[in-house]
């Protein structure tokens, strides 16, 4: 019985040893042989076998589409009632996304506020600039249901994963 080579040790005969395993299945112009395809007594009884069977049967009829899928929603920098989101007030997520937002202020400190809590009440990332450095920003992921918060930060925006709004709170 043919078998396929091994690594390793089909050292000097992987060539052979690969055509010799699938001559059991395959004629010489590449099409499966009569021999190797299943009949109704062989037919697979097992969910597994099933499956593949099954692939194998239809595969012809599979038709295959290529399609764009976009993840990301539209960017915004307003809330679900057309507000600008505006720092210092809370706002709970409808989907997954990204806030982005930036300070052009000197010496000040933005601070994110994220969690399940209405207000938030967990500081997941804070940016503070340095004297005579006057711009700063962050960009963090906010999670579908979760309340945010944004402390000094002047301009900020909202990028959903489909379609999720801000709603201010």
């Amino acid at each position: 019985m043919a078998t396929k080579a091994t690594p390793g040790a089909s050292a000097g005969t992987w060539g052979t040893d690969t055509n010799a395993f699938l001559d059991v299945s395959l004629a010489a112009d590449g099409k499966i042989k009569t021999e190797a395809l299943q009949t109704d007594s062989t037919a697979p009884v097992l969910d597994a076998a099933l499956a593949n069977k099954k692939y194998v049967d239809t595969k012809e009829s599979i038709i295959v589409t290529q399609a764009t899928v976009s993840i990301f929603g539209d960017w915004t920098n307003k809330d679900s009632a057309g507000t600008a989101l505006a720092k210092d007030e809370v706002y709970k997520v409808g989907s997954d996304g990204f806030i982005c937002a930036y300070s052009n202020a000197t010496g000040e400190e933005i601070q994110l506020y994220t969690d399940g809590s209405n207000p938030p009440t967990t500081m997941r990332v804070q940016n503070y600039s340095q004297l005579g450095s006057k711009d700063q920003g962050l960009t963090v992921p906010i999670r579908k249901d979760d309340y945010f918060e944004l402390v000094n930060a002047e301009t900020i925006f909202w990028i959903p994963f489909g379609t999720g709004t801000c709603v201010k709170q």
